[in-house]
């Protein structure tokens, strides 16, 4: 997905092929994907954590997929967010 963030100075970022926009605690984190199957101490990770049910036959699990932080935009931030 490509996103376009317009934030109320004028200023534009734009990001391409990202793997997704997440909502934390009030602020908007740009993530991507990470290559590999390492995860190096100097990147800024966040992992996002769900339960997956497959019906009553088995028991539910949990599903946990970590992803590099590419750009942080605080709380309180005025910004317009538009994705294609």
């Amino acid at each position: 997905m490509d996103v376009h963030v317009l934030m109320a100075s004028g200023e534009a970022d734009e990001w391409e092929n990202v793997a997704d926009v997440l909502e934390e605690a009030g602020s908007l984190l740009v993530v991507s994907y990470i290559e590999g199957d390492e995860i190096s101490g100097a990147i800024k990770t966040v992992t996002v954590s769900q339960e997956v049910d497959h019906g009553s036959d088995t028991a539910p699990f949990t599903k946990s997929t970590t992803f590099q932080v590419i750009a942080h935009y605080a709380p309180g931030m005025w910004i317009k967010v538009e994705y294609t």
